[in-house]
């Protein structure tokens, strides 16, 4: 686990630490770092989870609009073309998830590993393999 000062030095000068990326930054580490960001600034107390679970909701629709109008095919090369917008619509998502983990204390890695089990059940490869079907379709 990081420490206070290395979180306060990473929000102060990210320069001198490098960058964050998907391959060695972990989710508690990320989850560490906004509870830094946020107690700097004081928003404990009015990030509540009610206001996190809309503002997640308002970016996961700002996400969802960069893909509107779009065939299935343009969403596919989005990413060529709107990749800035994508980029900060994606991160705003996953900001608010782990701040709202954070308010409620809840372990996303273990609810994810939960949900994964609960979904093998409901969609067994052999039965929806290639298929978009709701699982009480299979």
């Amino acid at each position: 686990m990081k420490s206070r000062l290395f979180l306060a030095l990473l929000l102060i000068a990210p320069s001198l630490f490098g960058s964050l990326n998907d391959k060695e930054t972990t989710i508690l580490q990320m989850k560490e770092i906004l509870a830094a960001f946020n107690k700097a600034r004081e928003w404990d107390a009015i990030n509540t989870p009610k206001d996190l679970s809309m503002a997640l909701a308002i970016e996961a629709s700002e996400l969802m609009e960069v893909f509107l109008r779009m065939t299935d095919l343009e969403s596919r090369d989005a990413m060529f073309i709107k990749e800035a917008k994508i980029k900060e619509e994606a991160a705003d998502v996953l900001i608010y998830l782990l701040c709202f983990c954070n308010a409620v204390g809840l372990d996303i890695s273990a609810a994810v590993e939960e949900k994964i089990a609960i979904n093998a059940k409901k969609y067994p490869a052999a039965k929806c393999k290639g298929k978009r079907l709701k699982y009480t379709e299979l």
